[in-house]
């Protein structure tokens, strides 16, 4: 599974970067058996339910069979 993100989905206001990109990179492997489009909805709900969010999101998710 590919997973690329801007920096809006793991960027947060006064901590370091590396925390909220271990938690994303840990996010595929807490997902199951997603298929891409329903990993993209579950990173999606994760940035809507985090009010520190300002910055623009994009996260393309890409999963081989």
């Amino acid at each position: 599974m590919l997973v690329l993100s801007t920096d809006g989905l793991v960027e947060v206001p006064g901590t370091g970067l590396l925390d909220p990109v271990d938690a994303l990179a840990a996010r595929p492997a807490g997902a199951g058996d997603l298929e891409a489009e329903g990993l993209a909805d579950v990173l999606a709900d994760d940035v809507r339910r985090g009010a520190h969010r300002g910055d623009d999101v994009a996260a393309p998710v890409l999963r081989a069979r």
